[in-house]
């Protein structure tokens, strides 16, 4: 039997401890918070041997939770089935019915029309660009577009969370992470096969009585303790994540801003990153602003060349990067 591979092995680690490394192994500066779990989990496996892992990443978005099939039914104006499955999610999960009420009432009440203005002024409220450079910030917003139609039937909706952009650069990022711990990760929830199936599965099976990912809880009787199989919910590892962040790497990204240089200045505005960076330490940064804090320090320290023989940002003074054989064994096999 392979050794435990222990998941406290994760327990306390900073998460700018590695960043560089990360950075270096993703070519870029990665904006994932809980990316830091999997490359210490792959290193930890392959220190007790490992060389195959298996990987769950997002079996939420394969499985689908369901919300395809309250906007095919608010299409179809089958409001009564739909205002039985908000009421029973909301009893599922624990919530008042007034919750559910307001949600469908937000979501579908509203014509399409009045919902997308709205939609467009609040991201512009939520000033995506705060904290980058003007002439950055404008470059950006000229290659950027809408938004992907989500489509008014479950099927067009699963298609869509199964192609976002987001998902495609996350699994970019894992393999990245499980080749610099020397590990193939495997996604079984990304197997072609199982995707389609997924896919191509009808909306009442996928939430079905509040339960979403119903079709897999059924599957798993017989396998999986019920307690487990009808979990309403699931870890939240952000308090833990935001408290290392705090505690263990505020001095790091302070040093790092203050020292930036006219590079970083290209891409971000140092000032206002330090400004972000001190409400999150004093504990007074809004959620978006604790996650803007986050993309920023990771950025800032691939800008600024921070672990400088972990970044390829730019290439390490006196050219070969002395560094490459630590990560990722040296030829000689030493």
């Amino acid at each position: 039997m392979a050794p435990r591979c222990p998941y406290d092995a994760c327990h306390g680690f900073a998460a700018l401890r590695s960043c560089g490394r990360r950075n270096r192994s993703g070519d870029g500066a990665n904006k994932a918070g809980n990316l830091y779990l999997n490359y210490t989990l792959y290193r930890t496996a392959a220190a007790h041997g490992a060389r195959v892992i298996l990987d769950g990443y997002d079996g939420d978005s394969t499985l689908s939770h369901g919300q395809g099939r309250f906007t095919e039914l608010a299409a179809s104006r089958q409001w009564w089935r739909l205002w039985r499955e908000l009421s029973a999610k909301a009893r599922v999960l624990g919530m008042p019915q007034r919750v559910a009420l307001w949600f469908m009432v937000r979501s579908y009440g509203v014509p399409q029309a009045i919902r997308r203005p709205v939609r467009r002024a609040r991201r512009a409220r939520n000033g995506w660009a705060d904290g980058l450079a003007p002439e950055f910030a404008r470059a950006l917003a000229s290659r950027t577009a809408e938004p992907e139609a989500h489509g008014t039937t479950d099927r067009e909706y699963h298609r869509f969370l199964m192609t976002r952009p987001a998902l495609l650069q996350g699994v970019d990022w894992i393999e990245a992470m499980g080749a610099a711990a020397g590990i193939e990760v495997r996604l079984p929830f990304f197997d072609v096969r199982m995707v389609e199936l997924c896919v191509s599965l009808p909306s009442g099976v996928k939430v079905r009585n509040g339960w979403t990912r119903f079709v897999m809880r059924e599957a798993m009787a017989g396998i999986l303790p019920d307690d487990i199989r009808w979990r309403r919910d699931k870890s939240f590892i952000e308090p833990g994540f935001y408290h290392a962040l705090r505690a263990r790497s505020g001095a790091q990204t302070r040093a790092a801003l203050s020292q930036a240089t006219g590079r970083i200045a290209r891409y971000v505005e140092p000032r206002l990153c330090a400004e972000l960076h001190e409400r999150f330490l004093a504990g007074t940064a809004s959620p978006d602003e604790r996650s803007r804090s986050w993309r920023m320090s990771t950025l800032a320290l691939w800008l600024t060349g921070s672990h400088r023989e972990y970044t390829t940002h730019e290439p390490p003074t006196g050219g070969a990067d002395a560094s490459l054989p630590e990560l990722v064994g040296s030829p000689a096999g030493g």
